[in-house]
């Protein structure tokens, strides 16, 4: 089965997004064939997991290091992990805010509008704030896997 086509990229930029997805693990193993032994022999042959991520503090531009054993971190420090914290709670009490004025329902046409803008605006905000309740975890809440 081929790749997707993606507009714009030339030939040996295909080939090289090609090769790379290639080696991905769930593409050297199929998950119906996923066993210790399979998976263990194909970890080699795929592209390695990234030892460097971005902080999780979207308004943070650092890198966190994973380390060899132990917690991985999330965050780049206890700083910027409170100012992700922070900052997603202030963005859940503006949005209860902005839910309780929808529900009272009192005002005029623009003003509900001008509300249901705003509260379109915060949810986007807190898309960047979302994590799962098991942050170390996050497979735990993804969609489930079709058998077709």
């Amino acid at each position: 089965m081929g790749s997707p086509t993606v507009p714009g990229l030339t030939t040996p930029t295909r080939k090289a997004l090609d090769d790379l997805m290639s080696r991905r693990l769930n593409t050297l193993v199929p998950l119906e064939r996923a066993t210790l032994a399979t998976v263990a022999d194909a970890i080699p042959r795929a592209v390695p997991s990234a030892t460097k991520m971005p902080c999780l503090n979207p308004n943070c531009l650092r890198k966190v290091t994973r380390p060899k054993a132990g917690r991985l971190p999330l965050f780049c420090s206890r700083s910027c992990r409170e100012a992700f914290d922070y900052e997603r709670a202030e963005l859940l009490a503006d949005i209860a805010v902005l839910l309780q004025a929808i529900e009272r329902g009192e005002g005029t046409h623009a003003q509900r509008r001008k509300v249901l803008v705003e509260l379109a605006n915060r949810r986007w905000c807190l898309q960047r704030y979302a994590v799962p309740p098991d942050r170390n975890r996050p497979e735990l809440h993804a969609a489930p896997v079709s058998d077709s």
